[in-house]
């Protein structure tokens, strides 16, 4: 693969999600300890478990208890039955609905991507404006990413990177390249760049260009969860050495997409 060859990023927004909220609370709009229900409400965020006790900086660290809209098997078949559907944020939240959190908020770490969707929703109420557009203001822009952006919103370059999948495990192999996710308004998936963008914003990030040096450690700050497990979740920086190990999700997921760095 060569650094301008355009891929789905999936699960890695959810770092431009977190340095965006950090940028916020430099900026005076936010306090990451503050409950998320102070900014965010409304009927679908009232029936989903310690959305209404969990703060943001828990929802960021991924230790909110909030449970995993991705893990209901509704959504899963609802996906997989609609592989190019467009998801906004209210659908994808009702499968959160009426589900029990894992723990309270505090008490332990586990991965939930309903976490993400609701920090989106965060920045749209605080900036009055679509969470990606708010990427572009603070992030695209003024980084140079001219690559990077969200697919359901920009047209996509003919040579994106194909992704193949045998979805129905019947060894018929198809390609996956628009399905589920691809459509996705919502701050947990559904960006889109180049490994050339995504180098320039992991090194400006790490040499401080992005945030200060308050939040670059509020993002470094480790959090282990109580049962012994490979990941670790800081503020959506995790570093992880697991062999072949996958990202966690669905059976679809980000079909047939995965993108791998070999330390030199």
């Amino acid at each position: 693969m060569k650094p301008c060859n355009i891929t789905r990023v999936g699960s890695t927004v959810k770092m431009f999600t977190a340095v965006t909220v950090l940028k916020l609370q430099e900026e005076g709009k936010l306090d990451i300890d503050d409950k998320i229900s102070a900014y965010v409400s409304g009927d679908v965020i009232d029936k989903i478990e310690n959305a209404d006790k969990a703060t943001i900086r828990q929802l960021l660290q991924h230790s909110s208890g909030i449970y995993n809209y991705i893990q209901n098997l509704v959504f899963q078949t609802a996906s997989t039955n609609d592989l190019i559907r467009e998801w906004k944020a209210e659908d994808l939240l009702k499968y959160a609905c009426n589900k029990s959190a894992y723990f309270e908020p505090g008490e332990d770490v586990a991965y939930s991507n309903t976490n993400y969707i609701l920090l989106g929703m965060l920045i749209e109420a605080i900036e009055g404006k679509p969470f990606y557009k708010v990427f572009e203001e603070k992030l695209f822009i003024p980084l140079g990413l001219t690559m990077t952006r969200f697919a359901a919103e920009d047209p996509v370059p003919d040579g994106i990177v194909r992704g193949y999948i045998d979805l129905y495990s019947n060894l018929q192999v198809l390609e996956s390249t628009y399905f589920s996710g691809w459509d996705y308004y919502t701050a947990d998936g559904g960006l889109i760049s180049n490994p050339y963008d995504m180098s320039v914003f992991f090194q400006r990030l790490m040499e401080g260009q992005i945030l200060n040096s308050t939040s670059l450690d509020e993002m470094l700050t480790w959090i282990s969860p109580k049962e012994p497990d490979t990941e670790f979740y800081p503020i959506q920086l995790a570093w992880e050495y697991s062999g072949s190990k996958p990202h966690k999700g669905p059976p679809i997921c980000i079909a047939g997409m995965r993108l791998v760095t070999m330390p030199t």
